[in-house]
């Protein structure tokens, strides 16, 4: 009796380190969830990494191309949200929600807003996109969706 306690407290301390659930049903059978919990994060500009030449280079071969990337450096991990190419400014991009889905891994979403029809905009080509920077060095992986508002809408 007393080791099944103790393998219980065990049980409890690891659920509590890697953020989990556990539930033992009536048949003994045990099921483990994962919670899920927001990621804390800064929004940073390029002028932040500016001069840290692995971080800039990271960057310039990403912030064109869309997708979600991430570089894990000096202890902080980078995520790079990109819209891609668009043909206009005006285009706005949104972070709706990180958070830890599982250990080691983080799901982003994240929202392009387009510019008003009636709204003059730059006519060159741009690029939106959003850098954050977490203090968390055990991400290991980092998935997510950027979604499109309808032509014209903003959120």
């Amino acid at each position: 009796m007393i080791n099944i306690f103790k393998s219980m407290v065990v049980l409890v301390i690891i659920a509590a380190i890697l953020s989990i659930s556990v539930f033992i049903n009536q048949n003994a059978e045990i099921q483990v969830n994962f919670i899920q919990k927001p990621v804390q994060y800064t929004q940073i500009s390029y002028n932040t990494i500016k001069g840290d030449h692995s971080i800039e280079k990271w960057y310039q071969r990403y912030y064109q191309k869309k997708g979600i990337h991430f570089i894990e450096h000096g202890g902080h991990t980078y995520i790079l949200i990109s819209a891609g190419q668009r043909p206009t400014g005006g285009y706005m991009l949104l972070l709706n929600d990180m958070r830890h889905i599982s250990a080691g891994a983080v799901y982003v979403t994240a929202k392009v807003n387009h510019p008003s029809t009636n709204r003059r905009v730059t006519q060159a080509l741009t690029y939106p996109h959003l850098l954050i920077k977490t203090d968390d060095p055990c991400v290991i992986r980092v998935e997510g969706c950027i979604n499109e508002a309808e032509n014209g809408t903003q959120t």
